[in-house]
């Protein structure tokens, strides 16, 4: 857990991190101009910004397995989990793309390893971080060469991050790996885990958002929280919000979700459906031994977060009534904890 002192020095580091890579990614072409090693210091910038946030994506990673394995009971989708996230040089823009090749070794153009989550069958086998997937079950993969300005494109990661996660709990699949100039194989047992990705996404905003089984944390929120019970918080949110189908739910009943979508009875829905988000996200975080009894402060602090938390909180419930919400919750799971009862939302 990151706490105090150390926690704001971080925060202070990764914000000056971003900034610079922010800066040096939209530079402009005068830099062409300047001197070999102003050029060789803001490229050092920029692959400490990468090798920054891929520790926040090791940390996200390590949270949202230890969420979705303890709530294996209570989702409705599994899979076959490996608790591996890939990334791939064509995935970054083509003025980062070289910070990004130097810090993560993808010159021979194949994927590689970005974060393992703690206690997954891809630790438990040995994979480690930054090893390149040459082939999967025997079938090789096609390296491939991204030219320098080629637009950034997911296409490849996505391809084989769905296939990994297309596989029946139990399965046993072997992965052909190079780590440096070595070449190994292992095999890997797929673990029964709720079907949700959980990715950190660079942004500065004190945002996280889910699709129907995507979850995104922006990286600014990650440095905002206090703690990881904090980020284990808002990750939980945003997976009860995929385990209870509201996505669906706001389809079938054409609950929108735009602009001026949190006025009248459409607003009142969309804060039913956020309040029920922040109930299971309680009870998500408390069977996976977060320290849920937090909720309320967080709450209280990332309703006010936002530049437009009275547009916000509209479509959200405001941070008075969303802290005493989230109180009520904390003092219910506290009832079944000392009870000794199921943490069942």
């Amino acid at each position: 857990m990151d706490t105090g002192i150390g926690m704001k020095s971080a925060k202070s580091l990764i914000l000056l991190l971003l900034a610079s890579l922010m800066l040096w990614a939209f530079s402009t072409s005068a830099m062409a101009g300047a001197p070999q090693d102003a050029r060789q210091a803001t490229d050092s910038e920029a692959e400490n910004s990468l090798l920054f946030l891929q520790s926040l994506d090791q940390k996200v990673a390590d949270i949202s397995w230890r969420l979705a394995a303890s709530s294996a009971d209570i989702c409705p989708d599994k899979y076959g989990a490996l608790g591996i996230n890939l990334h791939d040089a064509a995935q970054y823009i083509p003025r980062i793309r070289p910070a990004a090749i130097a810090a993560f070794g993808f010159g021979d153009g194949f994927p590689a390893v970005l974060s393992i989550a703690a206690g997954s069958p891809a630790q438990l086998a040995g994979v480690e971080i930054g090893d390149r997937i040459t082939a999967i079950d025997g079938i090789a993969l096609t390296p491939h060469t991204v030219r320098a300005n080629a637009r950034a494109y997911y296409d490849i990661v996505e391809a084989l991050m769905s296939r990994l996660e297309a596989l029946p709990a139990g399965t046993a699949i072997q992965l052909d790996l190079l780590r440096g100039e070595e070449s190994l194989s292992l095999t890997l047992s797929a673990h029964s885990l709720c079907q949700v990705r959980v990715e950190v996404v660079p942004g500065g905003k004190i945002n996280a958002d889910s699709g129907e089984r995507i979850v995104q944390v922006h990286g600014k929120l990650a440095v905002w929280v206090r703690s990881d019970d904090e980020l284990a918080l808002v990750i939980a949110h945003e997976m009860a919000h995929i385990f209870r189908g509201h996505h669906g739910r706001l389809k079938q009943e054409r609950i929108g979700t735009g602009l001026f979508s949190g006025f009248g009875k459409n607003g009142r829905k969309l804060r039913d459906i956020e309040r029920e988000s922040d109930r299971y996200g309680i009870f998500i975080a408390a069977r996976a031994g977060y320290d849920y009894r937090v909720a309320g402060a967080l709450w209280r602090r990332l309703s006010k977060a936002s530049g437009l938390s009275g547009i916000w909180a509209t479509s959200h419930p405001n941070a008075r009534n969303r802290g005493r919400h989230a109180d009520a919750v904390v003092k219910e799971v506290e009832a079944l904890h000392n009870a000794g009862l199921a943490l069942n939302p």
